[in-house]
Order: C-alpha cells, then sequence, then structure tokens
C-alpha cells in the first residue's frame, strides 16, 4: 500500500482513514505523528473522542494539547442519521471559513446502546461510514475514523476497514486495497433479510389509501404515548412512521401494513408493501434538494429514527424503524 500525506501539501484533498487500535501504545504511535503533521501545517484539529483517548492523547501531546480543539462525542453522537447530519454540518462549517480541518472522530455507539435492544447498533451505524467517502469528499478535510478492537469484535474492525479508503498505520495513512465502494456496500445492505417480527405484535394495521393515513397517525400516537414516550419524542414516531407509510401507498403496491412492537427500551415500527421495489442505493442518506417535497420520507425517517433497516424481496418491501427511548428523548444536537 502505497504512503498518504494527510497535510495540506501535496494533501490529496478529502482523506478518510481508518485508525485501527488494540492499545494505549498503538493509539500513541499511530496518531500522534498524523497530529503532529497537522497542527505544524496549521490545520484545526478536532478530536472528538472518548474520556479515556482523551486522557492518553492529551498526555502524548504533552503542551501541544492546548492547540487541539476537544468535544466530547456525544455531541455528535445521537441518532445514527442525526450524527452525520452533525458531522457533515461541522465540516460544511469549517469549509467555509477557509481553513482545512483534521477530525478525529471515536464512534460513541455501544456505550449508548442497551444490550437487549433489537438491533445491533454498531452495524447499523457502518452505513454512514460508508456514505462518509462522498458526502464529506467536497469539504477537502481528513477525517480519521478510530475503532478500538478491545470494544469490538473482530467481524466490526473488519468491516470498518473496509469501508475506509485510507487506514492509519504506525508507518503513516496508507491506501487500503480492500476498499469496498459506497455504492456497493448500501446496496448489498438492502438484500440482507431482517430478523422476523415478534408473533405478537402491539399494532397491526392495514393501510390502503392515503385517506387513511390519519387514523394510522392517530394509532401511532395512542401506541408510543402509551409506552412512556414524551410530547415530542412521539412526534419523531409518528412524523416518521407516516413518512414511510406514504411512501409505501404512493411508490410500492396496496394495502399496506404497518406493525409495531416494543422490545426493551425501543419502539419497533415495521411497514411492509407488496411493490417489491429494490430502494435506491442512496435511499434516505442525502439530504433533498432545497425546495424538493417529494422522495423526502425516508431522508427524514433516517434523522427522526435512532436507526432504519430495509429489506426487498421477490414480493415485498420491508422498512423497519428503531426509536430506543433514551435516544429518542436526547435533546438535539448544538454543535456550530
Amino acid at each position: 500500500m502505497s504512503q498518504v500525506d494527510i497535510t495540506r501539501d501535496g494533501a490529496p484533498g478529502f482523506v478518510h482513514a481508518a485508525l485501527i487500535v488494540d492499545s494505549d501504545r498503538s493509539l500513541r504511535e499511530r496518531l500522534l505523528p498524523a497530529l503532529d503533521r497537522s497542527l505544524s501545517a496549521g490545520e484545526a484539529v478536532v478530536m472528538a473522542v472518548g474520556a479515556h483517548t482523551e486522557r492518553v492523547v492529551r498526555a502524548a501531546l504533552g503542551g501541544r494539547a492546548g492547540a487541539v480543539e476537544w468535544s466530547a462525542p456525544g455531541a455528535f453522537y445521537q441518532r445514527l442519521g442525526l450524527t452525520f447530519s452533525a458531522f457533515r454540518d461541522h465540516l460544511a462549517h469549517r469549509h467555509a471559513a477557509g481553513r482545512r480541518v483534521h477530525v478525529v472522530a471515536e464512534p460513541d455507539i455501544v456505550a449508548s446502546a442497551d444490550p437487549e435492544a433489537p438491533i445491533d447498533r454498531v452495524a447499523a451505524y457502518l452505513p454512514y461510514e460508508a456514505l462518509c467517502n462522498q458526502a464529506y469528499a467536497v469539504f477537502d478535510c481528513a477525517v480519521t475514523c478510530l475503532w478500538d478492537s478491545r470494544r469490538h469484535p473482530a467481524l466490526v474492525i473488519e468491516g470498518v476497514r473496509d469501508l475506509h479508503p485510507f487506514e492509519m498505520t504506525a508507518v503513516g495513512v496508507r491506501a487500503n486495497l480492500g476498499f469496498t465502494a459506497t455504492a456497493d456496500y448500501l446496496a448489498g445492505r438492502n438484500l440482507i433479510a431482517l430478523e422476523p417480527p415478534p408473533a405478537s405484535v402491539d399494532l397491526d394495521l392495514e393501510v390502503g389509501s392515503l385517506g387513511e393515513l390519519a387514523g394510522v397517525r392517530a394509532a401511532l400516537r395512542g401506541w408510543a404515548g402509551g409506552r412512556g414516550f414524551a410530547v415530542e419524542a412521539i412526534d419523531d414516531v409518528v412524523t416518521a412512521a407516516d413518512g414511510i407509510v406514504t411512501n409505501a401507498v404512493e411508490h410500492g403496491r396496496p394495502p399496506v401494513r404497518v406493525r409495531g412492537w416494543q422490545a426493551a427500551d425501543t419502539l419497533v415500527v415495521q411497514v411492509d408493501d407488496t411493490g417489491a421495489v429494490p430502494l435506491p442505493a442512496f435511499g434516505g442518506y442525502r439530504p433533498p434538494s432545497p425546495g424538493q417535497r417529494r422522495g423526502r420520507g425516508l431522508w427524514i425517517a433516517r434523522q427522526l429514527a435512532d436507526a432504519v433497516t430495509t429489506h426487498t424481496t421477490d414480493s415485498h418491501t420491508h422498512v423497519r424503524l428503531h426509536f430506543p427511548h433514551e435516544i429518542t428523548h436526547r435533546g438535539p444536537i448544538t454543535n456550530g
């Protein structure tokens, strides 16, 4: 693999690199030289990392730690779609200011997940890692994603490697020959079957036309309220589900089936139609264009639900929305 200089002198532009560590020593050996180069080149260095990583890096940097902007990962890592949007907005703001930025981000995904939750949040987050390769490329920045193999299983670590075109190693940032193209990865996600819904669910509705949506919204509102969700969180559940049901009625094949159930602290809504039309690989990941009125439902759902999973078979299209109680009730992200 060839080495890549991530500073402005000779920089290839956007550099999205995985930093895989298995010890504090490997963290220092791989990250510190890159931080030195970025600081020496006058780049803004932003560290959105956990408390342990911050302590290790601060100690290693010594007096230079004051030149780094430190941000708790919780400021970014909330609902998965909002996490992606927050980083995109942050990079856009930095780019507009005319200064190259090097962001080191340590995904805070596992720590906030209920071990009994009905979805693997890390797996649900990886499509956003893939999407970074295109969505952030226009900002001429470096984004280093730090993943610690002491916290994540080997399968996750290998998946992370495949989604980054570069890897930060002990001998520098090198091109990743095993990189999986974003479109290929996202298209493949829609081919993964969902776990079957429980045999007994709280809601099981059939929708044949747009005129029936008011009844669906009322049923969802009463259900979420009865499960301890506050008013704003209920609105998020209803708005996200309404957009998906509307899409299914308009673009799928009615009748559309809407089911809702609770698993651990998570409310789950699944929308099924018989159109069997595969969703676009980038469906709902890219924000709609200004003034765009149609085709917004899946994007809105990805912002309001913590995680959205999809699957298309020869007979059905399935969309499943997840609303963990604690995550859905968090305050809004306020990064500038």
